[in-house]
């Protein structure tokens, strides 16, 4: 890589995920190169001005030269509407379908990453990785390895012309390579994936990426996209005996890339493993997202609503 490359990251996020998605930038940044340059696309489906301007201190208190580019979605959110919307999935997990349009044109390659991970590894050392011919580079689904896996795709597989152990990638962090990507119309065939198979989506974007791509993806280490909630999956389909896996599973929790909090139990309501949570909580302190006075007011309120949720019949 040379001095001063620019390495190109899009995420995307509303006005509710603005908080974890900065938690991810500070992350990210604070554990990267100072010999790069780096250029953020943050793809914003209502993000306010209060909560921009918390992301814009969040990014400068990472003390690395980053330049922010905000793409507002309105347009691209007609496009999603009629898709199928979960709590987990809103209408804004869709947008990273359009990549390419919120990119610079005539650009390589970009990094997405989810707003839901915190980055604890070098980035650009996932930058310098050849993407040869592959439409994307990717880390395979802990859970649901293969895309007849009951989570994956396994009603659709067939008429897409796919051997059942095609692997099965994770959506949550990729490198995309645009050309690729623009030239195979893997936004219109990811679209029509959705419009068609409704009834079949487990997993919203990532189904439909994986549909779209038809296995032409190139494996990462597991370590950039540790999923935490399924880590006890990792490996079970394969011959690796139980505790060899079981040391492999240890060590990436504890030298991740990238921790992917993956499942309902998100740090930021404080559920979850409590090492991650306090991982995550330390990062937030550190971004400079809240005063202290702002921090110790959210985690009380955070608290509250944990215990009332987790702890019924207590109230506070």
């Amino acid at each position: 890589m040379r001095y001063q490359e620019t390495i190109h990251i899009v995420c995307a996020g509303d006005d509710n995920f603005a908080l974890p998605m900065a938690v991810m930038l500070y992350s990210l940044f604070r554990n990267a190169s100072k010999a790069c340059r780096y250029k953020l696309y943050i793809i914003s489906d209502g993000i306010g001005p209060g909560k921009k301007k918390r992301l814009a201190h969040v990014i400068r208190n990472t003390q690395r030269e980053v330049q922010v580019v905000w793409k507002e979605a309105i347009n691209h959110l007609q496009q999603v509407k009629n898709f199928v919307v979960k709590e987990r999935y809103p209408r804004t997990t869709y947008l990273r379908l359009f990549i390419p349009e919120f990119v610079d044109k005539g650009l390589e390659k970009c990094i997405y990453l989810d707003g839901d991970m915190l980055v604890e590894y070098d980035i650009a050392d996932l930058w310098n990785i050849a993407m040869s011919d592959n439409i994307f580079l990717a880390v395979q689904d802990f859970l649901n390895t293969k895309v007849s896996s009951e989570g994956a795709i396994p009603h659709t597989y067939q008429q897409l012309g796919l051997n059942p152990d095609t692997p099965f990638f994770n959506g949550g962090m990729y490198v995309v390579n645009l050309a690729r990507y623009i030239e195979n119309q893997i936004a219109e065939k990811a679209c029509a994936y959705l419009e068609q198979f409704p009834q079949y989506i487990n997993f919203a974007d990532q189904d439909a990426l994986n549909a779209a791509v038809l296995g032409r993806w190139g494996l990462l280490d597991p370590r950039w996209n540790v999923q935490v909630i399924t880590i006890n999956d990792f490996g079970r389909d394969t011959p690796i005996p139980e505790w060899q896996l079981a040391a492999h599973r240890e060590d990436m929790l504890r030298n991740p890339f990238c921790l992917h909090f993956n499942g309902h139990n998100k740090p930021w309501n404080l559920k979850g493993n409590p090492v991650f949570v306090s991982r995550f909580l330390a990062y937030l302190k550190s971004s400079g997202w809240f005063t202290k006075f702002e921090y110790m007011e959210w985690y009380l309120k955070t608290w509250r609503k944990h215990v009332r949720r987790n702890f019924s019949p207590f109230r506070l």
